[in-house]
Order: structure tokens, then sequence, then C-alpha cells
């Protein structure tokens, strides 16, 4: 994920854009409260043990369209969930004009420092301080908000990638899965926002 971010960033923002989205201008406390229902939802997901089968889906995918394998194997899983927190930090980089990382080399030696702080956590102790993470922001720091914003998606995605690192998940596959899944839906993904 972490060498793709750039693409996901562009890939996201232009299927928000293109479903109605950001047809109204909206501010960050309410594309943030978005992000932490995604986290909900996957703390749901873990609650109902409901995992991505890619291997039935993958062999389902010879026969049947991506859309219905998708819903059947994928969708409302963990790894779907998780692919959507990303996916939404992923849109509001693009649309608030923000790349979310500092030094990749820096990044990249963090994990040993992620599983130490938070590798003995339950999933929802887990997705609670993601939540935390989203939130350290202050209203106060709009003189440098960009700086701020980037490092708070940069925290958060890195968070993201570590923690489906620790539970086997290839984020990358899973984030382009439901970014094609999210391609093919309708205006707003038939919600209010």
């Amino acid at each position: 994920m972490i060498k793709r971010i750039d693409e996901f960033i562009g890939r996201a923002y232009d299927t928000a854009v293109k479903h109605g989205f950001h047809d109204e201008k909206t501010s960050i406390e309410h594309q943030l409260m978005l992000v932490i229902g995604e986290v909900g939802e996957a703390v749901e997901a873990d609650r109902k043990n409901r995992h991505a089968d890619l291997g039935l889906f993958d062999d389902a995918l010879r026969t049947r369209p991506f859309d219905e394998c998708f819903k059947e194997y994928v969708k409302d899983t963990v790894e779907d969930e998780i692919s959507d927190v990303c996916i939404r930090i992923f849109d509001m980089c693009g649309y608030f004009g923000v790349k979310p990382y500092r030094s990749m080399e820096e990044i990249l030696t963090l994990r040993d420092d992620w599983r130490n702080e938070f590798g003995g956590m339950r999933f929802s102790e887990q997705a609670f301080a993601l939540t935390q993470l989203l939130v350290s922001w202050s209203p106060t720091d709009v003189n440098n908000m960009n700086g701020v914003l980037s490092h708070v998606f940069g925290v958060a995605l890195f968070f993201v990638h570590y923690w489906a690192l620790e539970m086997g998940i290839d984020l990358s596959r899973h984030i382009d899965l439901k970014m094609k899944y999210n391609a093919s839906r309708g205006y707003k993904h038939g919600k209010n926002y």
C-alpha cells in the first residue's frame, strides 16, 4: 500500500467526485466522522468474525460477475471495512490537497514500534486507538492545517497498514477490489452523504 499512496489518492478522490460525494463542500469534521464510521463497521465485522475469502472469490470470478462475487466473499468483512477506512482517508487527501507522508524510510521502520504499542490490544482497542489518532488535531491548528492533516492522515494510514500486516491482510489487494466495486456503484452509493 505504501508505495501506491499517490495512485490510491487519485483513484479514491476521482471516484468520490464522479459519485457525487463532493457536490457540496464539507468540513473536515464531517469527513473524519465518515472515516470513524468505517472503523466502527470494521469492529462490527470483527465481532461477527466476518473475513473475506479471496480463494473462493477468485474461483467464483471464473464464472460469475465481479460485483456478485465481491458481495458474496468480500463485502462487509474486516478486510473490506479496513479498506474503506483507507479509501476515505485517501479521498480526504485528494479533497484537501494533502500528501499523507513524510519520509518513506522513516515510516517503514515503525512496524516494531506499532507492534510494541498496539500489537497486544484487542481489535476493538486497536480501532479505538485509530479513532484517537484521527481526532488528534485541533481547530486551533488552522494556521498549519495542511501540515497537521498530512501528519494525522499519514499516521492513520500507516497505523492501518501495520494493523493489516499484523492480521495477514493484503491491504493493497483489498483496496483495489473495493475501489473497483465502488466505481460500479450509483450516486453517493445510494446514501444521503
